[in-house]
């Protein structure tokens, strides 16, 4: 009954090395961080994080992470490096992992670098729910997105939070179910993926919007 009073929780980062419409995009910086380094910042500290892992198939994404304090064991086989591999082939290849080699987490907290902005505070509220529900996961939201307004509130790529035995059971990072996150702040709403996206993501960030 106890059990998620204090979950362990894995925070995972996807981080590939090649991007289509934006090469090397997860090495791109803001500031003088990368796109990978704002993650794992983003996930710093917060007690129920048991770990911070970076699966990558790029080396120089691998040693940031480690030079940051993240767990970076291996280069991504090929196999699961590219277009049409799925999140969730990726997320159950390093779980696994981590399971076999570390221990077995709570739950699991998953972040694309794309969406660097993310606020510790939004962050703790989706894992203060998670606490009370296990039942689905907990995905961010927003009604904007890069600046695009929408009547509803989309999916933003913020972070998704489940327990493992969701993930498990599932395989589904994409569920028509779910407890959304409301995400207000626009600068918490960008989604990087061209270059106008990172010159807006810059642009909040040197017009001081975002603090973390």
């Amino acid at each position: 009954k106890f059990k998620f009073m204090n979950p362990k929780i894995l925070a995972l980062i996807t981080a590939r090395k090649n991007s289509k419409r934006l090469p090397k995009k997860n090495l791109k910086k803001i500031g003088n961080k990368t796109l990978v380094e704002w993650s794992i910042s983003s996930v710093e500290n917060i007690r129920e994080i048991v770990d911070i892992f970076v699966t990558t198939d790029d080396l120089n994404i691998l040693k940031i992470s480690k030079k940051n304090g993240a767990i970076s064991p291996w280069l991504r086989p090929k196999r699961l490096s590219k277009d049409n591999t799925s999140s969730e082939d990726t997320v159950m290849h390093a779980l696994k992992w981590y399971e076999k080699k570390v221990c077995k987490p709570d739950g699991l907290l998953l972040l694309q670098p794309t969406t660097p902005f993310r606020s510790k505070a939004n962050i703790k509220k989706a894992i203060k729910f998670f606490k009370k529900n296990k039942s689905k996961p907990i995905i961010a939201v927003s009604k904007i997105i890069n600046e695009k307004k929408f009547l509803k509130p989309l999916v933003n790529g913020s972070f998704y939070l489940s327990s493992i035995k969701y993930f498990k059971k599932f395989k589904n990072l994409s569920p028509k179910n779910f407890y959304p996150i409301l995400i207000k702040k626009k600068e918490e709403c960008i989604d990087i993926n061209t270059k106008s996206d990172l010159s807006l993501a810059r642009k909040y960030f040197n017009k001081s919007y975002y603090t973390n």
